[in-house]
């Protein structure tokens, strides 16, 4: 039981690492620089470092980079309200991803498993071949 728990639990600390490093990528190619752009030099990072994404932008068709004496800029359509819900739907999608296989690692490894399936035998079949026979 010890095991299971334990390596449930790793597994879904390397799901959510990876997921991370997944939603970092994504943030950076998907959103910093297509749905705003910050002047102070915003990095690849961004989706670590929340909410300091843009201040007082102002809303453009076509968000280009500019010089830090300019406004930063945010995507027409997109406030910064959206930017923190996109970024909630990415870490709440991260970890659901991440759950979902430590749940099915635990699912997996079972104790409550019959003898007899571990061992690669089928009893089912022969149970429902003499319930048949009763018939």
């Amino acid at each position: 039981m010890v095991a299971r728990a334990l390596v449930s639990l790793v597994l879904l600390v390397i799901s959510l690492l990876i997921m991370g490093a997944v939603c970092i990528g994504a943030w950076d190619a998907f959103v910093n620089g297509k749905l705003y752009f910050c002047t102070d030099g915003g990095s690849s990072m961004d989706f670590i470092f929340v909410g300091d994404w843009v201040h007082r932008p102002e809303s453009v068709s076509h968000v280009i980079p500019r010089p830090m004496d300019q406004p930063d800029e945010i995507k027409r359509g997109w406030t910064i309200r959206g930017l923190w819900c996109l970024w909630c739907a990415f870490v709440s999608g991260s970890v659901l991803v991440s759950a979902f296989f430590s749940g099915l690692v635990w699912r997996t490894i079972s104790p409550n498993k019959p003898p007899a399936l571990e061992a690669g035998t089928d009893d089912s079949l022969q149970l429902g071949e003499s319930e048949a026979r009763r018939q």
